[in-house]
């Protein structure tokens, strides 16, 4: 079993396939719906939902990212994970996200899990 840190600098982060203009949501974004399932042995379950509102908001981050003079056309910035149910797998076979703005949109992105080798010492 790899560590959360590991993990993270070993996975590719994924950008999902509807995008808004921070100045056009930034009022409602706290409204927009996050969903996140797991799917182990072929049947799908819900691990995490909830709403933007349950992360550090986007404004912390603006401001981080013009201190450190990162802020700047065309940066994406991803940040943060919401609260997963207990007792659902997140060693799972393929992970999907759906953030959604209660409007129609839904950006949606999904991936299969490859398992790593062993670790080494």
């Amino acid at each position: 079993m790899h560590g959360v840190a590991w993990s993270k600098q070993s996975a590719p982060d994924f950008l999902g396939d509807v995008a808004w203009r921070w100045g056009d949501i930034k009022d409602a974004f706290d409204d927009f719906s996050l969903v996140g399932t797991v799917t182990n042995d072929g049947v799908e379950e819900v691990i995490q939902d909830g709403s933007p509102a349950q992360l550090l908001g986007v404004d912390y981050w603006v401001e981080r990212l013009g201190e450190a003079g990162l802020l700047k056309p065309g940066t994406v910035f991803i940040s943060g994970t919401i609260p997963m149910k207990q007792g659902v797998d997140q060693f799972a076979d393929a992970w999907a996200v759906e953030l959604s703005d209660g409007a129609g949109h839904t950006s949606r992105v999904r991936y299969d899990v490859e398992v790593l080798p062993a670790a080494w010492q």
